[in-house]
Protein backbone atom coordinates (compact mmCIF):
# COMPACT_ATOMS: atom_id res chain seq x y z
CA UNK A 1 0.00 0.00 0.00
CA UNK A 2 0.96 3.40 -0.71
CA UNK A 3 2.26 5.07 2.42
CA UNK A 4 0.41 8.34 1.83
CA UNK A 5 -2.72 6.21 1.60
CA UNK A 6 -1.73 3.93 4.52
CA UNK A 7 -0.91 6.86 7.28
CA UNK A 8 -4.74 8.14 5.73
CA UNK A 9 -6.51 4.82 6.17
CA UNK A 10 -5.54 3.06 8.86
CA UNK A 11 -5.79 5.58 11.60
CA UNK A 12 -9.26 6.26 10.52
CA UNK A 13 -10.02 2.54 10.26
CA UNK A 14 -8.30 1.73 13.69
CA UNK A 15 -10.18 4.48 15.31
CA UNK A 16 -13.54 3.33 14.12
CA UNK A 17 -12.82 0.05 15.14
CA UNK A 18 -11.88 1.41 18.32
CA UNK A 19 -15.03 3.38 19.18
CA UNK A 20 -17.13 0.36 17.29
CA UNK A 21 -15.54 -2.33 20.22
CA UNK A 22 -15.77 0.29 22.85
CA UNK A 23 -19.44 0.28 22.09
CA UNK A 24 -20.08 -3.56 22.51
CA UNK A 25 -18.33 -4.34 25.49
CA UNK A 26 -19.90 -3.82 29.14
CA UNK A 27 -17.90 -1.02 30.64
CA UNK A 28 -16.86 0.00 34.48
CA UNK A 29 -14.12 1.39 36.21
CA UNK A 30 -12.47 -0.21 39.25
CA UNK A 31 -11.53 1.91 42.21
CA UNK A 32 -12.16 4.80 40.46
CA UNK A 33 -11.92 7.45 43.55
CA UNK A 34 -8.04 7.30 42.67
CA UNK A 35 -8.20 8.60 39.73
CA UNK A 36 -10.86 10.84 40.02
CA UNK A 37 -9.28 12.70 43.21
CA UNK A 38 -5.93 13.29 41.42
CA UNK A 39 -8.18 15.08 38.63
CA UNK A 40 -10.35 17.32 40.72
CA UNK A 41 -6.69 18.36 42.31
CA UNK A 42 -5.75 19.82 39.21
CA UNK A 43 -1.83 18.21 39.82
CA UNK A 44 -0.48 16.15 36.39
CA UNK A 45 -0.08 12.47 36.27
CA UNK A 46 1.38 9.94 34.64
CA UNK A 47 -1.08 7.39 33.46
CA UNK A 48 1.14 4.58 33.27
CA UNK A 49 -0.15 1.16 31.79
CA UNK A 50 1.17 -2.50 30.21
CA UNK A 51 1.50 -1.88 26.09
CA UNK A 52 -0.74 -4.36 26.15
CA UNK A 53 -4.04 -2.66 27.38
CA UNK A 54 -3.42 -0.23 24.56
CA UNK A 55 -6.29 -1.04 22.39
CA UNK A 56 -9.41 1.06 24.70
CA UNK A 57 -6.82 3.04 26.92
CA UNK A 58 -8.48 6.48 25.34
CA UNK A 59 -11.65 5.58 27.04
CA UNK A 60 -10.49 5.57 30.69
CA UNK A 61 -11.11 8.29 32.87
CA UNK A 62 -8.13 10.59 32.38
CA UNK A 63 -8.66 14.44 33.03
CA UNK A 64 -7.63 15.68 29.12
CA UNK A 65 -5.37 17.28 28.51
CA UNK A 66 -2.76 14.12 28.25
CA UNK A 67 0.08 13.57 25.69
CA UNK A 68 1.48 10.18 25.16
CA UNK A 69 4.66 8.89 24.90
CA UNK A 70 5.17 6.62 21.37
CA UNK A 71 8.28 5.55 19.51
CA UNK A 72 9.78 6.93 16.79
CA UNK A 73 9.33 3.53 14.73
CA UNK A 74 6.85 3.43 10.94
CA UNK A 75 4.06 1.87 13.74
CA UNK A 76 4.49 4.87 15.57
CA UNK A 77 3.81 7.32 13.67
CA UNK A 78 0.27 5.04 12.59
CA UNK A 79 -0.60 5.02 16.16
CA UNK A 80 0.30 8.68 16.93
CA UNK A 81 -2.01 9.43 14.26
CA UNK A 82 -4.88 7.35 15.56
CA UNK A 83 -4.63 8.68 19.03
CA UNK A 84 -4.59 12.13 17.90
CA UNK A 85 -8.72 11.34 16.38
CA UNK A 86 -9.40 10.68 19.82
CA UNK A 87 -7.65 14.22 21.33
CA UNK A 88 -4.80 12.53 22.63
CA UNK A 89 -1.34 14.31 21.33
CA UNK A 90 2.08 12.07 20.92
CA UNK A 91 5.34 12.40 22.22
CA UNK A 92 7.65 10.82 19.75
CA UNK A 93 10.43 9.03 21.58
CA UNK A 94 11.22 5.76 23.30
CA UNK A 95 13.67 3.95 25.91
CA UNK A 96 15.82 3.00 22.20
CA UNK A 97 15.05 6.14 20.08
CA UNK A 98 14.40 9.66 21.13
CA UNK A 99 13.68 9.42 24.70
CA UNK A 100 15.70 12.86 25.56
CA UNK A 101 13.59 14.71 23.13
CA UNK A 102 10.37 13.04 24.37
CA UNK A 103 11.46 13.40 28.16
CA UNK A 104 11.95 17.37 27.44
CA UNK A 105 8.32 17.79 25.63
CA UNK A 106 6.79 15.93 28.64
CA UNK A 107 8.59 18.30 31.64
CA UNK A 108 7.36 20.98 29.57
CA UNK A 109 3.72 19.23 29.33
CA UNK A 110 3.54 18.35 33.04
CA UNK A 111 4.87 22.42 33.51
CA UNK A 112 1.46 23.33 31.55
CA UNK A 113 -0.76 21.22 33.63
CA UNK A 114 -1.23 18.21 31.07
CA UNK A 115 -1.43 14.85 32.00
CA UNK A 116 1.20 12.18 30.38
CA UNK A 117 0.60 8.10 29.33
CA UNK A 118 3.47 6.09 29.17
CA UNK A 119 3.78 2.17 28.61
CA UNK A 120 7.04 1.42 30.76
CA UNK A 121 7.33 -1.93 28.55
CA UNK A 122 6.98 0.01 25.16
CA UNK A 123 8.03 0.01 22.41
CA UNK A 124 9.49 -3.32 22.72
CA UNK A 125 9.22 -4.77 25.71
CA UNK A 126 9.95 -7.81 27.31
CA UNK A 127 6.87 -7.28 28.21
CA UNK A 128 5.57 -6.49 31.76
CA UNK A 129 9.03 -5.18 32.65
CA UNK A 130 9.09 -1.44 33.27
CA UNK A 131 12.09 0.51 31.82
CA UNK A 132 13.60 2.98 33.67
CA UNK A 133 12.59 5.82 31.60
CA UNK A 134 8.72 6.00 33.84
CA UNK A 135 11.05 6.86 37.03
CA UNK A 136 13.01 9.32 35.02
CA UNK A 137 9.93 10.76 33.66
CA UNK A 138 8.17 10.84 37.26
CA UNK A 139 11.50 12.20 38.60
CA UNK A 140 11.65 14.82 35.80
CA UNK A 141 8.15 16.44 36.06
CA UNK A 142 7.33 15.25 39.67
CA UNK A 143 4.03 13.93 38.42
CA UNK A 144 2.88 10.99 40.55
CA UNK A 145 2.64 7.37 38.43
CA UNK A 146 -0.92 6.50 38.48
CA UNK A 147 -1.70 2.81 37.17
CA UNK A 148 -4.46 1.56 34.95
CA UNK A 149 -4.80 -2.06 33.88
CA UNK A 150 -7.59 -3.05 31.40
CA UNK A 151 -8.99 -6.39 32.53
CA UNK A 152 -11.89 -8.34 30.32
CA UNK A 153 -13.30 -12.02 31.25
CA UNK A 154 -13.41 -12.52 27.48
CA UNK A 155 -10.52 -11.70 25.15
CA UNK A 156 -8.23 -12.17 22.45
CA UNK A 157 -4.65 -12.57 23.15
CA UNK A 158 -2.56 -11.96 19.83
CA UNK A 159 1.00 -13.64 19.92
CA UNK A 160 2.54 -10.40 19.86
CA UNK A 161 5.63 -9.39 21.83
CA UNK A 162 3.50 -7.78 24.48
CA UNK A 163 0.26 -10.33 24.15
CA UNK A 164 -1.96 -7.92 22.73
CA UNK A 165 -5.42 -8.14 24.15
CA UNK A 166 -8.33 -7.29 22.61
CA UNK A 167 -11.91 -7.82 24.52
CA UNK A 168 -13.92 -9.99 22.48
CA UNK A 169 -17.75 -8.06 21.83
CA UNK A 170 -20.20 -8.30 24.65
CA UNK A 171 -17.65 -9.11 27.31
CA UNK A 172 -17.14 -7.20 30.78
CA UNK A 173 -14.23 -5.06 30.52
CA UNK A 174 -13.00 -2.99 33.82
CA UNK A 175 -10.72 -0.14 34.09
CA UNK A 176 -9.31 -1.23 36.92
CA UNK A 177 -6.91 2.23 38.89
CA UNK A 178 -4.00 1.98 41.01
CA UNK A 179 -2.95 4.28 43.94
CA UNK A 180 -0.52 7.03 42.95
CA UNK A 181 3.12 6.71 43.06
CA UNK A 182 5.13 9.76 44.32
CA UNK A 183 8.69 9.42 43.08
CA UNK A 184 11.09 11.38 44.90
CA UNK A 185 13.22 14.04 42.80
CA UNK A 186 17.11 12.39 43.73
CA UNK A 187 17.53 8.85 43.52
CA UNK A 188 20.81 7.43 42.81
CA UNK A 189 21.30 4.33 40.28
CA UNK A 190 19.93 2.03 42.87
CA UNK A 191 17.47 4.23 43.93
CA UNK A 192 15.79 4.68 40.32
CA UNK A 193 16.24 0.87 40.31
CA UNK A 194 13.99 0.49 43.47
CA UNK A 195 11.36 2.40 42.26
CA UNK A 196 11.17 1.08 38.82
CA UNK A 197 10.60 -2.27 41.12
CA UNK A 198 7.85 -0.56 42.94
CA UNK A 199 6.10 0.61 40.10
CA UNK A 200 6.72 -2.67 37.98
CA UNK A 201 5.15 -4.85 40.83
CA UNK A 202 2.12 -2.38 41.94
CA UNK A 203 1.35 -2.71 38.04
CA UNK A 204 1.40 -6.55 37.94
CA UNK A 205 -0.62 -6.72 41.41
CA UNK A 206 -3.17 -4.37 39.89
CA UNK A 207 -3.78 -6.46 37.34
CA UNK A 208 -3.61 -9.92 39.11
CA UNK A 209 -5.54 -9.23 41.77
CA UNK A 210 -8.64 -7.70 39.35
CA UNK A 211 -8.10 -11.33 36.93
CA UNK A 212 -8.08 -13.33 40.09
CA UNK A 213 -11.01 -11.76 41.75
CA UNK A 214 -12.80 -10.26 38.96
CA UNK A 215 -16.29 -11.23 39.82
CA UNK A 216 -15.67 -9.22 43.11
CA UNK A 217 -14.32 -6.51 41.53
CA UNK A 218 -16.79 -5.67 39.11
CA UNK A 219 -19.51 -5.64 41.76
CA UNK A 220 -18.05 -2.97 43.13
CA UNK A 221 -16.70 -0.73 40.08
CA UNK A 222 -18.64 2.03 38.52
CA UNK A 223 -20.59 2.28 35.33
Amino acid sequence: MNPKLQAFLIPRVASAFMRLLHSTVRVRHAYAGRIEEMNKSGRPYLLSFWHRYLLLMVFSRHRKPIIVMISRHKDGELIAKTMERFGVTAARGSSTRGGGAALREMVECAERGENIAITPDGPKGPALIAQTGVVLAAQRTGAPVLPVAVISDRKKVLRSWDGFEIPKPLSRVMFVYGEPIDVPRELDSEGVESWRLKIENAMRALTDDAQHDFDRVWRDAKR
